[in-house]
């Protein structure tokens, strides 16, 4: 003999259960959200942070000192003058001195030329005599 009543139980039990849970995973969701934001407006984005943990580990500035320093340029490259909103942070390898904000492309310039001012002047010579 088939139990109808206990079958029809257990599947509004289950249903319920079900509606139960959506109803939960709805709330964290909400909630998880709302932390999210929270911590994003707090912290900025992981990109954000990543970037003001690596400036302040190389160069020992903090975004503040960038800023100042990127008014202070004009928010253009020392080199070429290109206007940039993000320049990168150039600085002596041997001292750690810090010289100024570069484009992407000086600063490739001046690390491909190992700083060296021998190096840059042989290049200008070379640019100069293939005229």
């Amino acid at each position: 003999m088939i139990d109808r009543a206990g079958a029809q139980i257990r599947r509004e039990k289950h249903v319920a259960s079900q509606v139960a849970t959506v109803h939960r995973s709805r709330k964290k969701t909400a909630a998880g959200t709302n932390y999210m934001k929270a911590k994003k407006a707090r912290v900025g984005t992981a990109k954000q942070a990543r970037r003001r943990y690596r400036m302040k580990a190389r160069h020992g500035m903090t975004p503040k000192q960038y800023e100042v320093m990127h008014k202070a340029q004009g928010g253009r490259c020392a080199i070429c003058g290109k206007k940039s909103k993000r320049l990168c942070v150039d600085h002596d390898h041997k001292t750690g001195v810090l010289r100024g904000l570069l484009c992407n492309k000086c600063n490739s310039l001046l690390g491909f030329g190992r700083d060296s001012v021998e190096i840059l002047e042989a290049a200008i010579r070379y640019l100069l005599e293939a005229k």
